[in-house]
């Protein structure tokens, strides 16, 4: 957990805060126009992914992180809980894909 933290905070930037939501599973709010959003959120995973590659580089054991992303929809979304709800399910997805290979 304290490796993933790690990477997390190395690509969060001090405009974006980051959340431990419950054992292993963190959250990194993103905020800023709507249309800029995918772009900076591709950015964020990009750098942890980095971030991840050189702390695996001085780990006997080697971590890796499965991911989702939602964005806010105000036709479809009236809480956080659901915009979570959303990027938690991509996240498991994500997290089977993985397992298979």
């Amino acid at each position: 957990i304290r490796r993933a933290a790690d990477a997390i905070a190395c690509a969060a930037e001090k405009s974006h805060t980051a959340y431990r939501i419950g054992g292993d599973e963190f959250v990194i709010l993103v905020t800023g126009p709507a249309s800029l959003l995918p772009d900076a959120v591709r950015d964020i995973l990009v750098k942890i992914h980095a971030c991840l590659d050189q702390d695996n580089q001085k780990n006997e054991i080697q971590l890796s992180i499965a991911t989702g992303f939602a964005q806010y929809d105000p036709d479809q979304d009236k809480t956080l809980i659901e915009v979570y709800r959303r990027a938690d399910q991509l996240m498991y997805e994500t997290k089977k894909a993985m397992k298979s290979k």
